[in-house]
């Protein structure tokens, strides 16, 4: 679950100069990016992106992303998960974010259609390409989540992180984050 953002000030109404904060809290996330604060339930998508920050700059392979379940398993979860999600925007009264709905709805199932019949064809798993393809699902979700709270982060991080095998993070300009306490 996603909370509002604060606009950041000092007292006398003068503002804080920006300090980027991406850091784990007990209620989920603490995020800081420009004036806008905000606190968002943990996903592992974000998990993924504060890696990549801590990273700085080094690419990161997607394995060294995900965790040790059987990343089948895991990745037809997330699809799952996904795909409910995105019935819920098929209903949407704007034509264009149902269409985009169920672009992403198609796109999906033929993913998970192909990763089952995969698991059942093989037992050899090519463990890197599932953990890529969960790896950008988790960041695009994440990201998506946050245009309601932060849409500057989101786009700033959308224009920043590269996925693939690898994944770096290369922002436009430098950026500075505090990721911890």
């Amino acid at each position: 679950m996603l909370r509002r953002s604060q606009v950041l000030s000092a007292p006398g109404g003068t503002a804080i100069p920006a300090v980027n904060v991406f850091r784990r809290a007990p209620a989920g996330w603490e995020l800081v990016y420009g004036d806008r604060r905000a606190v968002v339930d943990d996903v592992a998508g974000l998990g993924h992106i504060a890696s990549l920050l801590t990273a700085a700059g080094r690419p990161v392979h997607v394995i060294d992303l995900v965790d040790g379940r059987a990343l089948g398993d895991q990745v037809a979860e997330e699809y799952r998960l996904r795909l409910d999600e995105v019935a819920a925007q098929l209903t949407a009264t704007d034509p264009v974010a149902a269409a985009l709905a169920r672009a992403e709805r198609d796109l999906l199932a033929t993913e998970l259609s192909l990763l089952t019949a995969s698991a059942a064809a093989s037992t050899t798993v090519d463990g890197a390409d599932r953990a890529r393809r969960l790896v950008a699902l988790r960041i695009r979700t994440s990201l998506e989540r946050l245009d309601d709270v932060l849409p500057a982060l989101a786009h700033h991080l959308r224009c920043s992180v590269r996925t693939g095998t690898f994944c770096i993070y290369e922002p436009e300009r430098p950026e500075r984050w505090r990721m911890g306490p």
